[in-house]
């Protein structure tokens, strides 16, 4: 079970994750893991946008049923 807390400006919200894993050890080897799984995510989304322009994008978030940013990352 991992807890967090989120505070953005004004409002704080709470949250409580359960993950299943075969993984063995302690808390602090899973949440290792766990942290050095997202830092990895996030910072994969960050080259993304970066390098395809995703914040400076004008395109509605869904067209067709399409994710833009899937067409962006496929274009010549």
């Amino acid at each position: 079970m991992v807890k967090s807390t989120q505070k953005l400006w004004n409002k704080t919200r709470f949250e409580v994750r359960f993950y299943i894993s075969s993984l063995e050890g302690d808390a602090q080897g899973h949440n290792s893991v766990i942290r050095s799984h997202w830092s990895i995510e996030n910072s994969l989304h960050w080259v993304l946008d970066v390098t395809n322009g995703y914040d400076a994008s004008r395109i509605p978030m869904r067209i067709c049923g399409t994710e833009p940013g899937i067409v962006a990352t496929f274009k010549c």
